[in-house]
């Protein structure tokens, strides 16, 4: 069975889910934790770089294009990264 990066990212997460709220393992839960409040902190630094990006793109639309692929691919670098260390 094949997964693409979000069905990983989302195995990933509800595993985390799952220790967290288990709670037996308490270094895996807290690496679990720290690694997902890790997530959370960079996946909103890329949304603030995108909308400066956008906005310093004045309207035009292949500026624009380029700021949301940059988005993108910092995006599934981030979930890769998330992915393979918890």
């Amino acid at each position: 069975m094949e997964f693409n990066q979000a069905d990983l990212f989302l195995r990933a997460i509800s595993i985390c889910e799952l220790q967290m709220k288990s709670n037996k393992d308490l270094e895996y839960y807290n690496q679990c934790a720290n690694q997902y409040l890790k997530y959370k902190t960079e996946q909103n630094s890329l949304t603030k770089e995108f909308k400066i990006c956008d906005k310093q793109c004045n309207e035009k639309n292949e500026c624009k294009r380029q700021c949301l692929r940059l988005l993108t691919d910092q995006q599934q670098s981030l979930i890769q990264y998330f992915a393979k260390t918890i």
